[in-house]
């Protein structure tokens, strides 16, 4: 086998896991469309907008959905799905989603968001500290 036969295995191989990755990621979204997680992250961007002053309606919502997800990765299309809009059909534009998301690290410290590039976003053990901080009644 020539070394270009075998990257291109390997480049195959690869390729079918990230298909199967997509598939999964697809049908959670799907199943999340539904999920209480969205009634509790209207709860929490409530008690989250009052604790933190200057975080707009969007930003609340935003970072409580980052909180829900208990510091793990929350994907961007997730975010941009779910984010309240004028447009609830099309949901918010991906540039929205880096705009709110820019306004949040300015309101709780950029080192409470953690990012993976290109696929999402996700709350520090400081970013989920403060929260619960914020959510308790205590300074955010």
């Amino acid at each position: 086998m020539t070394p270009l036969e075998r990257e291109n295995r390997d480049l195959r191989r690869a390729n079918e896991r990230l298909e199967e990755q997509l598939q999964d990621a697809r049908a959670e979204l799907d199943n999340l469309r539904g999920d209480m997680g969205l009634l509790a992250a209207n709860e929490h961007a409530a008690q989250l907008k009052i604790a933190i002053p200057k975080l707009q309606p969007r930003d609340a919502w935003l970072l409580a959905m980052l909180y829900g997800a208990n510091g793990k990765i929350v994907h961007r299309d997730r975010l941009r799905l779910f984010m309240p809009t004028n447009d609830p059909d099309e949901g918010a534009t991906p540039s929205l989603v880096n705009v709110r998301l820019w306004h949040i690290r300015k309101a709780i410290g950029r080192e409470c968001i953690w990012n993976s590039f290109k696929i999402g976003w996700g709350l520090t053990p400081a970013g989920m500290a403060k929260v619960e901080a914020a959510l308790s009644g205590k300074c955010a």
